[in-house]
């Protein structure tokens, strides 16, 4: 395609040619393969008239020659047409696209100079008014975000905190989750008094631990997870009762623990003989 295009300075002023180097590109293609002089063309299964800044293309077919995705074209050519600079009528076989306000800005060799002074802070298809619009839409954007502001008050504050608690409340269910999948260890009677001395617990720590080593560490039909909370637990019980039915002074408990020490007496006398 030969012959040339008129570009003015203040195309570079333009903030939606010049959001990037692949708006500038399409653009500037747009520009440079639109048809200059009348001509007749098939389109949607029928004839038309191309007229001067109007021409046929697609996405992929402008993605393929400046090398850009053609999704990005997609949104490039949407983004031209709702700011004014083209109109598009779009089919599955390609997309008549045309440049608004190209008799303005592209005229005639011996009308140039003329039509140059006339337009000399314009760019090509770019009108004062276009960019006068857009700052008007941002004026109202940003004059609307501050009302938001004024009626909401504190709520974005509120919404942080909320934030933040949902984070904590998440924290704590992973934490929860770990401890109750980590695998319980069987305690020594040492750790169980131990234990008991460092909290100043009334607990007696060889009933707690005769009682949960018969029952091989069960609380109830469940594993136990922590013998430490359980033993506190008894502890809590201990305060709300003068006379705790975990302590070591309830005849049932007591002989409990005397009955496990005498089955391994027993157990330790029968090992003793046979080794005999």
């Amino acid at each position: 395609m030969a012959g040339w295009i008129k570009a003015h300075r203040s195309l570079l002023e333009n903030p939606v040619v010049c959001k990037d180097s692949a708006h500038f590109a399409v653009w500037m293609w747009l520009l440079m393969n639109a048809t200059h002089t009348t001509r007749d063309v098939w389109f949607l299964g029928e004839r038309r008239t191309l007229v001067p800044g109007q021409l046929i293309t697609g996405r992929r077919k402008i993605g393929s020659a400046l090398k850009i995705n053609e999704s990005k074209v997609q949104r490039i050519l949407a983004l031209f047409q709702r700011e004014g600079q083209i109109q598009q009528i779009t089919s599955n076989r390609g997309r008549l696209i045309t440049i608004i306000s190209w008799d303005q800005y592209q005229s005639r060799e011996e009308t140039c100079n003329v039509e140059m002074q006339e337009h000399d802070t314009a760019s090509i298809g770019i009108t004062v008014k276009t960019k006068d619009v857009f700052r008007d839409k941002e004026r109202e954007r940003k004059e609307e975000k501050e009302k938001t502001q004024e009626r909401m008050g504190g709520r974005e504050d509120r919404i942080e905190q909320t934030t933040r608690k949902g984070t904590n409340q998440a924290k704590e269910r992973e934490d929860r989750k770990q401890w109750e999948e980590a695998p319980f260890l069987i305690p020594t009677l040492k750790e169980v008094r131990r234990f008991v001395e460092e909290n100043g617990c009334k607990v007696n720590p060889e009933v707690f631990f005769r009682y949960y080593d018969s029952r091989d560490w069960f609380v109830g039909k469940e594993k136990m997870r922590s013998w430490q909370k359980q033993l506190l637990t008894w502890e809590a019980r201990d305060k709300e009762k003068d006379t705790s039915p975990y302590s070591v002074t309830p005849y049932k408990h007591q002989r409990q623990a005397e009955l496990y020490r005498y089955n391994q007496q027993r157990s330790n006398n029968i090992n003793s003989i046979w080794v005999r």
